[in-house]
């Protein structure tokens, strides 16, 4: 197996406002991974060089089941590795590491599984439930997912669709909106709006993914409950 990779972007869209997905092209490699894992991306010829760094940690959006496409999503910002992504011509090559990471599924398929998602670390819980999906895996899923605003939750009518197929509770909610056409829930991912939804259900592992700030903020409330640390995973995601 290879240390490095080169693949080509084949696609970039918006998948929420100001959200984007990217797109590589893995055919041909041996290039394999974890679903929920990671990689180093290194923008070769960078068009805004940035004088730290061309390379940035991404989670991979996609599963391995869904075929020889690596998907990214990140949120638009200001920074030059991010204007460098954006100004990317489609068919130019991205350096890409192996996978590590360990923010990944258990094999215990009996016990349920709950995410606790803000923003952007949506990433790698799609990754793992559309995973769950392609396999059809019999394994009980709650994600609470929170963003300021509808507009900016990426990949939510996919979620939705999901939840009708998998045995997935899929709980939206935002924090700072009122929209009247919002269905779901309002507010911060909080002590009651988790047990609420996880009434009667025991011995679950948590999956906390964000900002900083919200991820501790989750795990704190995890502890107030008295979910033992053992049963929680965390993965932080800064800005750049």
């Amino acid at each position: 197996m290879s240390s490095a990779y080169f693949f080509p972007l084949v696609a970039r869209r918006e998948i929420a406002s100001g959200t984007i997905e990217f797109i590589l092209d893995a055919r041909g490699s041996d290039f394999s991974f974890r679903a929920g894992q990671w990689v180093d991306v290194t923008i070769i010829h960078p068009q805004f060089p940035d004088e730290d760094s061309n390379t940035r940690t991404l989670s991979i959006a996609s599963a391995p089941e869904e075929g020889d496409q690596l998907r990214f999503a990140i949120r638009v910002g200001k920074s030059a590795y991010k204007r460098s992504l954006m100004a990317l011509p489609l068919g130019a090559q991205l350096k890409v590491s192996r996978a590590s990471g360990s923010f990944v599924l258990y094999d215990d398929v009996s016990r349920p599984v709950v995410f606790l998602i803000g923003g952007i670390g949506i990433t790698p819980a799609r990754s793992m439930v559309a995973g769950i999906v392609a396999r059809r895996e019999s394994r009980k899923i709650f994600l609470f997912y929170a963003n300021r605003t509808p507009s900016e939750a990426a990949y939510l009518e996919e979620f939705v669709r999901w939840s009708k197929e998998i045995d997935l509770q899929f709980i939206p909610t935002i924090t700072d909106s009122s929209d009247p056409t919002w269905r779901y829930e309002r507010g911060r991912i909080d002590r009651a709006m988790i047990e609420y939804n996880l009434l009667g259900v025991a011995d679950s592992f948590f999956y906390i993914a964000g900002p900083p700030e919200m991820v501790l903020g989750a795990w704190q409330v995890l502890h107030v409950i008295g979910v033992p640390s053992d049963d929680i995973a965390t993965e932080e995601f800064s800005g750049y």
